[in-house]
């Protein structure tokens, strides 16, 4: 079995993978790949964009940043970097004092397309042009 075919039956097989690639097609569609998005903002992009997440409807209560963080979560576990079929998703971490001076990590995720970082290693080949020479032209 092929690596593609690995993650399709992957992807079928785990509501987060299922997830993750829908919010992926639908942040390309939107133009908000390669944008470092909270899981707070995350959550209203899939309640405005009517996105099941691990097969569920959002509600649209502050439980449902925890529901994506959590999510995100398990996929992620020690890695900074996931792939989920066409998209590459990176977790960014940064450090910040709240309200009390407690530090706290602030979590954020970007969405690339994978083609388009494998495009700049291996440009497509250029289209055959095909020019009529004055001999085949019948007039």
């Amino acid at each position: 079995i092929d690596d593609t075919h690995e993650a399709v039956k992957n992807r079928i097989t785990s509501p987060a993978q299922n997830t993750l690639r829908t919010l992926g097609i639908c942040l390309e569609r939107e133009g908000r790949l390669g944008f470092n998005q909270s899981a707070t903002e995350i959550a209203w992009f899939c309640q405005d964009n009517s996105i099941e997440v691990l097969g569920r409807k959002l509600s649209g209560e502050d439980k449902d940043a925890r529901v994506i963080g959590s999510m995100f979560k398990s996929e992620f576990n020690d890695k900074h970097e996931i792939s989920v079929e066409q998209f590459t998703i990176t977790k960014h971490e940064e450090e910040f004092k709240d309200e009390e001076s407690r530090v706290r990590i602030k979590k954020s995720y970007t969405f690339k397309k994978r083609e388009e970082q494998e495009c700049e290693n291996h440009p497509e080949p250029k289209p055959w042009k095909l020019e009529l020479d004055e001999f085949d032209n019948p007039y």
